[in-house]
């Protein structure tokens, strides 16, 4: 994604269930073994989220009904799971989060999100009686 727009922003606003890329952390991306033209390009406006850029974007998505985020896309080579948890999740609690926080891999699948379930957890039980059944 590069930059978040503001179509982006408008879009993902009230999601219950985000799923943002957090594709490099900057300073593994600029120590990393790729050519700086590469580098370039996926620092750059057209190119990916940094963990940073990822967290500042949670941060102002958050809201009190978001059950769940899922830090999607990490490069194998400029990022490292457990870093992109900490940056992203760190900001997010700041924010007063406390919802799931789930890193997907790059090579195998993410284990089932019922995002039903998981929105039962940041909804008032008042919520339901204005709900249709």
């Amino acid at each position: 994604m590069g930059t978040p727009t503001l179509a982006v922003r408008h879009a993902l606003r009230i999601c219950d269930l985000l799923i943002l890329e957090a594709n490099h952390d900057d300073l593994m991306l600029r120590t990393g073994p790729y050519p700086w033209s590469v580098k370039s390009r996926i620092a750059g406006r057209h190119g990916h989220l940094s963990n940073r850029a990822a967290a500042q974007l949670a941060v102002e998505l958050h809201h009190p009904q978001l059950a769940g985020v899922v830090l999607a896309h990490l490069s194998q080579e400029c990022n490292e799971p457990e870093l992109a948890a900490s940056v992203v999740g760190e900001a997010l609690a700041r924010k007063g989060y406390d919802a799931p926080l789930r890193v997907a891999a790059q090579d195998e699948p993410l284990a089932g999100l019922d995002i039903a379930l998981l929105a039962t957890g940041v909804r008032s039980p008042q919520l339901g009686l204005f709900e249709r059944t």
